[in-house]
């Protein structure tokens, strides 16, 4: 998931206030998000988080797309001064890599359907990526 952000002291209380505006978001993350999505604003790439969340502050940028981890503590850590606007669903998928020949896929496969069969894989989601 992604959030949608934007500065608290600004006009912008809503996604729609964003809209044809410029929002700044990584480029190795602008492939998660659906381009039709991405449409709806003038968008800047970045390299790097603290120029794009500088830019951000100095207002050469409305807005900020950035992902889940990253929108959680950058709130937590500056209580007030941001307003999340949309979280926005990831076209990517993850899932564990093991070596051709490694036995353990079949365990960790059986151990995740588990986990998924009686709850516990939404709870540790919801802990850990669910922001609502």
């Amino acid at each position: 998931k992604y959030m949608l952000i934007a500065l608290s002291e600004t006009d912008v209380k809503v996604k729609e206030d964003l809209e044809g505006k410029t929002v700044g978001i990584l480029e190795m993350g602008r492939t998660n998000l659906d381009e039709d999505y991405l449409l709806t604003y003038k968008i800047e790439d970045y390299d790097d988080v603290v120029v794009m969340l500088d830019d951000l502050a100095n207002k050469y940028i409305d807005g900020v797309l950035t992902s889940l981890p990253i929108s959680v503590n950058l709130i937590a850590e500056n209580e007030g001064i941001y307003s999340v606007l949309d979280v926005v669903e990831s076209k990517n998928k993850f899932g564990i890599v093991f070596r051709e020949e490694s036995i353990l896929k079949e365990e960790v496969d059986a151990i995740i359907e588990e986990m998924i069969e009686d709850g516990t894989y939404e709870v540790i989601y919801e802990k850990w990526f669910d922001y609502n």
